[in-house]
């Protein structure tokens, strides 16, 4: 939250949880993938502003920034809360919330 959005979080976060991809039922695996929007817009210079503006590039898909294809991608949202979610090697699944 605080490389992206620029709201470090001081507070232990409320959440933090790990699985494999492959174990997820497909109305998990969907939600994981495609839930939560990004409610609050970041602030203004931050990393994840200046993404809003990029649009196309490849990196950055449907809310989840690839670092390194097939190794390492994660999203963060700010609707309701704070959220990351991580996905490493496209085996485990991680997510850390902040109510």
């Amino acid at each position: 939250m605080a490389f992206e959005q620029n709201e470090p979080q001081i507070d232990l976060p409320s959440y933090v949880g790990f699985r494999p991809l492959a174990v997820m039922v497909a109305t998990e695996r969907s939600a994981f993938e495609d839930g939560h929007d990004m409610g609050l817009w970041p602030e203004v210079g931050s990393r994840a502003m200046q993404r809003l503006l990029v649009a196309g590039s490849d990196v950055f898909s449907e809310g989840w920034l690839i670092v390194q294809d097939g190794n390492y991608r994660y999203r963060v949202d700010s609707g309701g809360g704070y959220r990351v979610r991580i996905v490493l090697r496209e085996y485990l699944a991680c997510e850390v919330i902040w109510e």
